[in-house]
């Protein structure tokens, strides 16, 4: 935690300072970069569902790049817009903000990529998913009856919904953790 601020007569009225286009605006730049790094990982092959090492990369990666997305955008709304001040609650809402939007990019950029870019991905998934039931010696009709019920959930809609919604509850998780950080009271 940074050192508190004495300087309570200069400070702008937080009510007064709106941060929605801050952290929108972070919150595109941060869900770019994530396209960006999502793209170049596809382009170099790192980016099989069917590679538990690969999964695990891409979600730290995906982690670390929005963490410092909404650290940008606190640290610039608490120094630039509130005069170096900001409590708890207002860096949850610039966090959240910035999640929310990355989120959203992320799940347009999602749709695009399994609908047009590489629709072979959901295959693999599938593929996996069977092969992982026969290894826990389902039955043929149990894995049909399965992967039946997978086909009406591995759509690209159904699939940008879903990363849309654990990246909001990641994005919740996150955002405490920053606003924690980024807080900085007066004396």
């Amino acid at each position: 935690m940074m050192e508190p601020i004495d300087n309570n007569d200069q400070l702008p009225d937080p009510q007064d300072v709106r941060y929605g286009s801050t952290a929108i605006r972070y919150g595109l730049y941060t869900g770019l970069v994530l396209v960006a790094i999502s793209l170049l990982m596809y382009l170099l092959g790192m980016s099989d569902p069917t590679k538990t090492g690969q999964r695990w990369i891409s979600l730290v990666i995906t982690v670390l790049i929005t963490a410092g997305g909404m650290v940008l955008a606190n640290r610039y709304h608490r120094d630039e817009e509130l005069g170096g001040v900001m409590n708890f609650g207002r860096g949850f809402g610039v966090s959240m903000l910035v999640g929310v939007a990355a989120s959203l990019v992320s799940a347009i950029y999602s749709y695009l990529f399994l609908k047009f870019i590489d629709p072979t991905v959901m295959d693999k998934a599938m593929e996996m998913q069977r092969q992982q039931m026969e290894g826990r010696g389902m039955t043929d009709e149990q894995i049909e009856q399965a992967s039946k019920m997978m086909d009406m959930f591995s759509t690209p809609g159904f699939a940008s919904l879903s990363a849309f919604i654990s990246s909001i509850i990641f994005a919740l998780i996150i955002s405490l953790v920053v606003a924690a950080i980024m807080q900085r009271r007066t004396v």
